[in-house]
Order: structure tokens, then C-alpha cells, then sequence
């Protein structure tokens, strides 16, 4: 290191000092005087980036010089010789070890963030239910479940048969007929409901299916006015041992509106038709 310092002192010492010496203005080179090229003066720019070059050349011999001092009192002082050596072993272990732990918890925190999303995403519904109108095994239309099915003739036409069917029919198993009894209420509100109730309680099917059954065939479905039809049916009434026991004709005219699906109902009155007034009576 010594050599290394004395032989940048030999060269740049007197360098620094010539420079300093120098009057940029009259400082030239002299061109080949063979080729007779004029004398070019060195410009004050470019003087100032050698006179840069210099004092970066003067800042490394200092630095060097700095190096080798503190070298030279750690090689004298046992004390610090020790602790750079401590320092060369367990300082870049130190700093090891930092950095393991800054990588740790970056993966720790991205971790975190990737089940926040993976929770996000695992509870977003992957299934768009829509609403299917079928009748006679042919689909009418399909309806995103979010969205107002328009509701067409041939379907408040499905409802009313329907209706007539759940609240007429007497089946032999509980479970069915309270099933039918649920959708027939479910169908209705106001003078419509009132009807029903008077008719259940008149017939009640869970104690006349102890004795009979009773089917129901629709004759004829139409409308009569913007928000009526009228409904036609036979019933066949028959013991428990199938023998046939009566078969009347009745006729009924239904006025409906439109309503809020009822929470709870949707599996009995999905489009919220509701049946208002019904006057039904037996036929010839």
C-alpha cells in the first residue's frame, strides 16, 4: 500500500501543481507542422473537465491515504484488529439474517394477501340460475334469475289450471296433499284466499282422502277479460278401491293481479301471479 501511495504521489503532485499554473487563455496545442494545421487553443470547457478529472484523482489518493492510516493503526492496535474481524464474521451474518427476515415477511404479507383473495373469490357464486317456462314438455322462455320475467298468457294460463288442480284435488297421501293445499293458498290473497279457507273447510282433503280420491282434467283455459279467465274441469271422484263413485262438470271465472314473490313461497308462487276473486259453480 505504502509503494501503491508513493507512486501515485509521484505522478500526480506535480501534475496538480503545473496545472495550477496554467492560464487556460494562453494555454495551445500545436498541430503537425508538416500538414501546416493552425494552433488550436485549449477552451475554458474544456480546461475545467481536466481540472475535474484532477480533483476526482485527488479525492481517490486521499481516500487511499485514509485506507492505509487506518489499516496501519489497526495492524499497531490489537483492540481494533479484533473488532474488524468480529465485524468480517458475524456483521455479514448480522446483515444476513436481516435481510432473511425482510424476505420472510414479504412472503408472509403476500401469503396474507393471497387468501384474502383466494377467500374473495371461493365466495363469489360460479352458478347463474335462470328461470325456465315449460309447458307440454316445450320451453317457452329462458330468464336470468335477476331479471323480471315478462310474464306471458300461456303462463298466468299454466297457473290457473294449476290452481284448479291443487285446490280440487283429494290424494290418497298426506304428504302430496298437503303440498297441493300449500300451492292453492300460496296462489291466492283477498276474496280468493276467503274462498279456498270456506272450501277447505267444508272438504277438507286430509279427511276425505281417508274415504276417496279425486282427479281433476282441465277442459278449457281462456281468457275472458285483460285480467280474468275462465277455467273448465271434470272431477272424477272414486273409493279407495277405485271404483268410480261420481264425475261432474264445473266452471269457474278467476280475476288475477300481479305481485312481490312472498319470501319463503317462491317454491309454490315464483312470479308472484296472484289469483284476487274466484267464483266457481258445478255445471250440467
Amino acid at each position: 500500500m505504502q509503494h501503491f501511495l508513493r507512486h501515485w504521489r509521484q505522478h500526480l503532485e506535480p501534475l496538480v501543481r503545473v496545472c495550477k499554473k496554467i492560464d487556460p487563455t494562453r494555454f495551445f496545442i500545436k498541430k503537425d507542422p508538416v500538414i501546416h494545421i493552425e494552433e488550436e487553443k485549449i477552451t475554458p470547457q474544456e480546461f475545467k473537465k481536466y481540472k475535474l478529472k484532477i480533483a476526482s484523482l485527488e479525492k481517490q489518493l486521499v481516500f487511499i491515504k485514509q485506507k492505509s492510516q487506518r489499516q496501519a493503526r489497526i495492524q499497531d492496535n490489537p483492540y481494533l484488529k479484533g473488532r474488524e474481524a468480529w465485524n468480517d464474521l458475524y456483521g455479514t451474518q448480522t446483515i444476513k439474517l436481516e435481510n432473511a427476515y425482510r424476505i420472510m415477511g414479504v412472503m408472509a404479507l403476500g401469503l396474507v394477501v393471497a387468501m384474502i383473495g383466494f377467500v374473495i373469490v371461493a365466495g363469489q357464486s360460479k352458478v347463474e340460475p335462470y328461470i325456465v317456462q315449460v309447458q307440454d314438455n316445450h320451453v317457452l322462455g329462458v330468464t336470468p334469475a335477476d331479471q323480471k320475467m315478462p310474464i306471458s298468457s300461456q303462463l298466468v294460463s299454466y297457473f290457473m289450471d294449476q290452481f284448479i288442480t291443487d285446490s280440487r284435488s283429494v290424494r290418497a297421501d298426506n304428504a302430496v296433499q298437503k303440498t297441493y293445499s300449500s300451492t292453492a293458498y300460496a296462489l291466492t290473497k283477498g276474496q280468493a284466499s276467503n274462498t279456498v279457507k270456506q272450501y277447505f273447510d267444508g272438504n277438507d282433503p286430509f279427511s276425505l282422502n281417508q274415504k276417496i280420491t279425486r282427479d281433476v282434467e282441465i277442459n278449457y283455459t281462456m281468457p275472458v277479460s285483460a285480467h280474468s279467465y275462465q277455467v273448465g274441469w271434470t272431477e272424477t271422484t272414486r273409493d279407495l278401491s277405485g271404483d268410480l263413485l261420481t264425475q261432474e262438470s264445473y266452471v269457474a271465472v278467476i280475476s288475477y293481479e300481479f305481485g312481490s314473490v312472498i319470501s319463503g313461497l317462491e317454491n309454490y308462487n315464483p312470479f308472484g301471479i296472484y289469483l284476487t276473486n274466484i267464483a266457481w259453480n258445478h255445471t250440467a
